[in-house]
């Protein structure tokens, strides 16, 4: 394994960047799941369909920006998308008849 790039990490930013390089993305978007299951146990008192819908929307934004630096990979996006606009459906549909 080259870890070339490990040694010419100079601050903690260029540790992620090599990191993430290293790991094709991985490493962001495992820290975006955390932030979801966070975001997820921090909402879940307003009911699973609210605390879906806004850790869903909170990590699908952070995942544009991550996206816009090139640090996360296209398809994370397309998930977190999907959480948001699934579990919006379902609160706008089956969750308030309930």
């Amino acid at each position: 394994m080259n870890i070339t790039g490990l040694q010419n990490a100079e601050t903690f930013s260029d540790l992620i960047i090599y990191n993430n390089e290293i790991t094709s993305g991985l490493l962001t978007g495992s820290f975006l799941i955390f932030f979801f299951i966070v975001f997820l146990m921090l909402f879940r008192r307003q009911g699973l369909d609210t605390a879906m819908a806004t850790a869903g929307l909170i990590c699908f934004v952070i995942s544009i920006f991550l996206k816009a630096a090139n640090l996360v990979a296209f398809p994370v996006v397309v998930v977190f998308f999907l959480i948001t606009a699934f579990s919006i459906f379902y609160r706008t549909t089956i969750g308030k008849s309930r």
